[in-house]
């Protein structure tokens, strides 16, 4: 059984209407009532998925971050997963990464991470010494 589909109990002489609701039912999967003798029936009740929160700015997520690449999703994993891309940041249980670090990775033509790391470190130091 799918796991986005739970069981609510519904009386067997209400009808169900095109969203999978019966009439009277609330959005919480919730029948409004239940015969008298006290049967009832099973009602699928697809609850939605929680919406993610958004990222800081500058921050994509590996789809952004594929397309920002100009790649599809599943090339993008497989390049992250060979370490191809810049590393990503774990913010939370969310994978990441900079939008401004793929920006200078492209500019760099896009080197391997062990490659990348060194230069970006080096591009980082020269920026923080600017600042001084």
């Amino acid at each position: 059984m799918n796991s986005n589909v739970h069981l609510v109990s519904a009386a067997p002489d209400q009808p169900i209407a095109a969203n999978g609701r019966q009439h009277g039912q609330t959005s919480l999967g919730e029948a409004s009532g239940s015969k008298s003798d006290g049967q009832a029936t099973d009602v699928p009740c697809i609850k939605k998925k929680p919406r993610r929160r958004p990222l800081v700015p500058g921050l994509l997520r590996a789809p952004q971050a594929a397309a920002f690449c100009n790649v599809s999703p599943a090339s993008w994993a497989r390049l992250h997963a060979a370490a191809k891309v810049p590393a990503p940041i774990r913010l939370g249980g969310c994978v990441c990464w900079n939008r401004r670090e793929l920006l200078r990775w492209i500019d760099h033509n896009c080197p391997s991470r062990r490659e990348w790391e060194e230069i970006w470190r080096t591009l980082l130091a020269a920026r923080n010494w600017q600042r001084q």
